[in-house]
């Protein structure tokens, strides 16, 4: 993970245990188009199913979700050294 986070095109943040209850109850991704930069799909999937959501009024309540995930998530920085930490006390144990 931390090898793919120095991609220019990667952000990877870490959502601690101590920021409290995430205020969504599923995973998604908010896609955004190359040609407008602003957000156009958003990607939902659970066990049995693949959902694409296009609606305006939906898919920018995902996306101020997102923005809001983004404010109590770890800084990409902070996230890369958290992983990198969390990675050695795993070593450390391994071993």
């Amino acid at each position: 993970m931390i090898s793919v986070a120095r991609s220019p095109n990667v952000t990877i943040q870490v959502l601690p245990f101590n920021a409290g209850i995430p205020p969504v109850s599923s995973s998604f991704s908010v896609l955004e188009s190359r040609a407008t930069g602003t957000p156009d799909v958003v990607y939902l999937e659970n066990r049995t199913r693949i959902f694409f959501v296009d609606a305006e009024p939906e898919v920018n309540r995902y996306a101020k979700d997102f923005e809001l995930l983004t404010q109590i998530a770890l800084p990409p920085d902070e996230s890369t050294e958290f992983i990198h930490t969390i990675a050695e006390q795993l070593r450390k144990t391994a071993t």
